[in-house]
């Protein structure tokens, strides 16, 4: 038996589940795990075509019995999130990774199976809304391609915070410079967007992005592990060649339509440590860069 509520303060999530793809009431009561159904009031789907979905399911109504769940237990034993599009604990739910995070905001990296394949749902722990995109790599037009997987949910510094906020992504579009039997094609590079306030389709708001080339000479190689905003300032971090960052206030301006960034490099120590090889484990195992209290601190 599930029940509507608030996941506890004390109570640790799980970033990651290493376990079964799926979940079902039977799993959940051998684990002793308290089922809680967050709060939605609102659930929408945004930008999705028929290429997009498998025998054109209808994401409208499908949003209708997505459920998020808190699976609880006590600390310091881990509790996680997942996602059902059931109404009872009989139902399989999936374990989405929580791709973001940002004060109200939790956005999760899924896929449906049978249903969707890629997908951001995102949750409002304020408005209690769901929300529910298409990820930029499943969309079906070849025009596009992110510098990242890694979402960056952009806000305002909060000395001027009006609330708003959007999810952004690093990358590149297509651009034919001479039509005919063999175009030529540049890649410019490029900022999707998404606002949750804003009736434009999920990732076609799109402005351009000028990265200092001298320091992009030679990283062409430029993809960001990591990405957040800090004091109204987005941070892309590749965690082998560097940091770009830019204002989240040009981000989110209607009248910015060309946002100008600025690099920094990695800390020395992080320089001595240069994993190549395919074998090795992801580099977050090995470092990462974020923000600790008032201040962006990079690890080892």
């Amino acid at each position: 038996m599930s029940r509507t509520s608030t996941p506890p303060s004390w109570c640790l999530l799980l970033q990651k589940v290493h376990c079964p793809n799926f979940i079902d009431g039977d799993y959940a009561k051998k684990q002793g795990l308290l089922s809680m159904d967050l709060v939605c009031e609102s659930k929408r789907a945004w930008g999705f075509d028929d290429s997009d979905l498998v025998d054109g399911i209808d994401t409208e109504s499908m949003m209708e019995y997505v459920k998020v769940q808190a699976r609880v237990t006590d600390a310091p034993n881990l509790s996680f999130l997942t996602m059902t599009l059931g109404g009872d604990e009989e139902e399989k739910a999936v374990f989405p990774i929580l791709h973001a995070m940002d004060r109200n905001l939790l956005v999760f990296d899924l896929t449906f199976p049978d249903k969707i394949d890629g997908a951001y749902l995102i949750y409002d722990t304020i408005g209690k809304t769901l929300s529910m995109i298409p990820a930029l790599s499943s969309l079906s037009s070849p025009d596009g391609m992110a510098h990242t997987t890694q979402v960056l949910i952009a806000r305002p510094h909060a000395a001027v915070d009006d609330g708003s906020s959007a999810l952004a992504l690093l990358g590149k579009m297509a651009v034919v410079d001479k039509p005919g039997d063999m175009p030529v094609i540049s890649w410019p590079d490029v900022i999707y967007q998404w606002r949750p306030s804003s009736s434009i389709s999920p990732w076609k708001l799109i402005k351009s992005a000028n990265l200092p080339q001298q320091w992009m000479a030679d990283k062409s190689a430029f993809s960001a592990d990591v990405a957040f905003s800090f004091e109204g300032h987005a941070f892309w971090v590749d965690l082998m060649h560097g940091v770009l960052f830019c204002t989240c206030a040009d981000l989110l301006s209607d009248d910015v339509k060309d946002v100008d960034f600025d690099s920094t490099d990695l800390p020395l120590d992080c320089l001595k440590f240069t994993p190549h090889s395919w074998t090795m484990a992801e580099r977050q195992a090995y470092r990462t860069v974020g923000c600790t209290g008032n201040s962006i601190k990079a690890h080892p």
